[in-house]
C-alpha cells in the first residue's frame, strides 16, 4: 500500500512532498521529495518501474473526505 502527500489538495497545482510505503502491519517507510524539481524528476523516473510494473500489486490509499 502506499500514500502521497502533497502540498495540497488540487491535484493540478499541488506538488508531491513524499510518499509513504507499506507492505505488511506494521511495517513501512516513508520517502520524502526534495523540493529541486530537477530532483524530484530524477526519483520519479526511480520510482517508475516500480509504478508500471503490472506484476506488483499495488494499493493506494484514498482520503475520501476530500
Amino acid at each position: 500500500m502506499f500514500d502521497t502527500e502533497t502540498t495540497g489538495l488540487n491535484p493540478l497545482t499541488a506538488e508531491l512532498v513524499g510518499i509513504a510505503f507499506s507492505w505488511e502491519v506494521g511495517k513501512g517507510f516513508y520517502l520524502p521529495f526534495p523540493e529541486n524539481k530537477t530532483e524530484a524528476q530524477e526519483l520519479i523516473e526511480q520510482l517508475r518501474p516500480f509504478f508500471e510494473s503490472e506484476s506488483i500489486e499495488k494499493v493506494a490509499e484514498f482520503k475520501i473526505r476530500y
